[in-house]
């Protein structure tokens, strides 16, 4: 176990507080009360049962595991868990005249309320012979290691085995969390994740100019990943695949994003204890929400592609060790809310990979992008799930695309640097110079750009040349606020054929200096104002600029 208390079960009370990561994802449904967002549904066909016996067998699921009985409860002002091991929960149990379809399941999926409704939604319909079930259970007591637990409960319990009630429950869990907040370990905890928040950008990727939709939605896309080079490269370097991945989508958003160093958030099962695995030998298997968001903040580098991917894992486990001072009480500290979230789904940590057999549809998306490495026999697959409202798929399909074209290329030479991995394959570069080569298209040779802009100033000298968000210029002023920056720049030593370099936010000044530099003679090298600072200085020096 990572906690250095023991954990030990506790008097049976009717409240028990949330824990941190419970409270993170009470904070957001306090905010987004009427969306999916943390809901967890699944539907799918079942076979050699009836509708009553799978009814049966549900409840004795229910019954061996109080924490689907739970609501929340207001108890001076603070939500807690309410216990209600003696209510019975009800399971609803119809034939129907019609086949279900997906969209009779969609619409299943509501919003739930967290103080008034039951949390675990179980659903039995009947059509002919066909025996369907459906079920919908809040985040904030369940995930996708207790949906693991929930079918292999169901599963015994359909074949006659009778099934042994929690002896730890989540509510133990809650309890042990707060012993363990007021120990030697959580000053420890936050001491650490102090150092590791001390220098980082959030990392957010630019929204869609034209997203999916125009109001809150969930979209989903795929990328596969050719995965033998991958698997066998991991298992050659004694590095995981989670390590590699994270890595790769790390460095990918660096590279796109232009950061020197970004946080992005990954996820942990929170499954460290003994009492939580069956297999420990201490008793039946677990449901809760134990699952933990933890940041990963990381530099761009300009190592090795084995070296960063090892620094990355020393992270990892050092922000796992820590993870008593969780997410949610970073970003109360920092104020920080991250936008991109990373996900392995390869292990016993898969939150998501639940059982499901129709796509079953939430109405927003959990983070404005969720980045998911799923293991498909040889290969793997990115998943995507973004904010519908912010980003278009084609978008979203340029960063997947990206971190699989990195992936791959790393795992054939574990000693090339990180910064010659290519952004996008062969055939998608030749795509992109192919489509930079334009056509031919004729036009006067006669007059340049500065003639264009002297003659405009001279036939339309109150005319509006160009506009910003404050203020604007006629062709007068244009005229004469170029000539004015040539007439500087002449006499700071600029030569024809010489470059200078422009550094200005998008306003009427910044296309005077262009004018400006060419009718001194030189050429102008823009340099974007968030780049970062090594960046510039780069492009400057590179440039052998005058000025």
């Amino acid at each position: 176990s990572l906690f250095d208390l023991h954990s030990s079960l506790h008097a049976q009370r009717d409240h028990y507080p949330l824990t941190d990561n419970q409270r993170g994802v009470y904070i957001e449904w306090e905010l987004n009360r009427d969306t999916t967002q943390y809901n967890i549904p699944s539907a799918e066909k079942m076979h050699g049962c009836t509708a009553e016996q799978l009814v049966a067998a549900l409840k004795a699921v229910v019954n061996a595991h109080p924490i689907l009985k739970a609501r929340l409860a207001d108890v001076n002002g603070e939500a807690v868990m309410h216990r209600r091991d003696g209510y019975q929960l009800t399971i609803k149990n119809e034939r129907l005249e019609e086949a279900p379809t997906q969209e009779f399941f969609q619409t299943l999926v509501r919003p739930f309320d967290l103080y008034e409704d039951d949390l675990c939604r179980l659903e039995v319909y009947t059509f002919g012979d066909e025996v369907h079930m459906f079920t919908d259970i809040h985040h904030i007591i369940y995930d996708g290691g207790s949906s693991f637990e929930f079918m292999d409960d169901l599963r015994r319990a359909l074949v006659g085995e009778e099934l042994v009630a929690e002896t730890y429950t989540a509510f133990d869990n809650a309890l042990d969390e707060q012993e363990r907040l007021a120990s030697p370990a959580f000053a420890e905890a936050e001491k650490y994740m102090d150092g590791l928040m001390s220098d980082y950008e959030v990392a957010s990727y630019p929204h869609s100019a034209q997203p999916d939709t125009e109001e809150a939605g969930a979209g989903q896309l795929t990328v596969n990943v050719r995965g033998e080079a991958i698997t066998r490269f991991c298992q050659q370097q004694g590095v995981t695949l989670n390590s590699f991945f994270m890595t790769m989508t790390t460095q990918a958003l660096h590279r796109l994003l232009r950061l020197d160093k970004l946080l992005i958030t990954s996820i942990t099962s929170g499954r460290d204890k003994a009492e939580l695995h069956p297999s420990a030998g201490s008793g039946p298997g677990v449901i809760g929400m134990f699952v933990q968001t933890l940041p990963v903040v990381t530099a761009i580098s300009k190592a090795s592609v084995i070296d960063t991917i090892k620094d990355m894992q020393r992270q990892y486990i050092d922000t796992q060790d820590n993870s008593l001072f969780g997410y949610t009480r970073i970003a109360e500290k920092f104020g920080v809310h991250a936008d991109i979230m990373f996900v392995y789904q390869g292990g016993a940590g898969a939150d998501m990979a639940l059982h499901n057999d129709l796509e079953l549809k939430l109405n927003k998306a959990k983070a404005p992008i969720a980045i998911m490495i799923m293991p498909q026999e040889d290969d793997y697959s990115i998943v995507l799930d973004y904010d519908s409202s912010l980003y278009a798929s084609g978008d979203i399909s340029t960063l997947g695309k990206v971190i699989a074209c990195m992936s791959e290329h790393a795992a054939k030479d574990a000693n090339a640097l990180m910064t010659t991995l290519p952004l996008v394959d062969e055939d998608e570069a030749a795509s992109i110079i192919a489509k930079s080569y334009g056509g031919d298209l004729a036009y006067g040779t006669e007059e340049t750009l500065v003639d264009k802009v002297t003659l405009h100033a001279q036939k339309q000298p109150d005319t509006v040349s160009v506009v910003d968000s404050q203020s604007q210029y006629t062709y007068t002023e244009l005229d004469a606020a170029s000539s004015a920056i040539a007439h500087r720049l002449t006499a700071e030593g600029v030569q024809p054929n010489e470059f200078v370099c422009i550094m200005l936010p998008r306003c009427k000044e910044f296309v005077a200096s262009v004018i400006g530099v060419m009718k001194a003679g030189a050429a102008y090298v823009p340099v974007d104002m968030e780049y970062p600072e090594d960046r510039k200085q780069y492009m400057i020096e590179d440039s052998e600029a005058k000025v």
